[in-house]
């Protein structure tokens, strides 16, 4: 899965260099459907699916992270309590939903796994704090670096409809796993 993952991604990026539109269309394609696929790695990596030994599903979980812009650190997230929301944040989420705006996916991996004083809640134990923080920064200096040497510019043509793709079908996968929705809302009940 991971050379599958990684032939997907080297692949993509090959098309999206390409100047005619329609090889970069098909790149852009192709790296939307792998940003979705090391997301999914780095899932069965966290919960130590994806290998056998520690030590490959933290490798692999680690640059899966770093693609799916989440720390790996981090292996799970709390429960998103359901709250009421107000009309004018309602009328947002409608909104974006029905637009195919990635709402949930980018607010999912920042309040989160990119929100400090979340994970200090959640995780009181020093050592999980200090893993956490400098995975976050090790990506953020890695993403920098990245920024830096290929140009913002270049790196949102590179990747930035692939991302936004991604995300649009992050969302649905997203929503229905990692809402943590009780049962009784999800229509659910026994």
């Amino acid at each position: 899965f991971v050379t599958a993952c990684s032939a997907l991604t080297g692949a993509g990026l090959a098309l999206a260099l390409h100047p005619a539109w329609h090889a970069w269309l098909a790149g852009q394609l192709m790296l939307a459907l792998a940003f979705v696929q090391w997301f999914v790695l780095m899932h069965e990596c966290g919960h130590g699916t994806l290998f056998r030994t520690r030590v490959l599903n933290l490798a692999v979980g680690h640059l899966a992270g770093f693609i799916a812009l989440i720390p790996f650190a981090d292996p799970t997230t709390a429960s998103l309590v359901p709250r009421v929301l107000s009309g004018p944040e309602r009328v947002l989420v409608n909104t974006c939903w029905r637009l195919h705006v990635p709402l949930f996916a980018l607010l999912y991996r920042s309040t989160n796994f990119w929100n400090p004083a979340r994970l200090a809640r959640l995780f009181p134990d020093a050592r999980d704090r200090w893993a956490m923080a400098l995975n976050g920064t090790l990506i953020a200096a890695a993403g920098g670096l990245v920024v830096f040497v290929v140009g913002a510019a270049e790196l949102v043509a590179l990747l930035g409809l692939a991302l936004l793709l991604g995300f649009v079908a992050q969302e649905s996968i997203l929503l229905s796993q990692h809402t943590h929705m009780p049962m009784r809302l999800a229509r659910a009940e026994a």
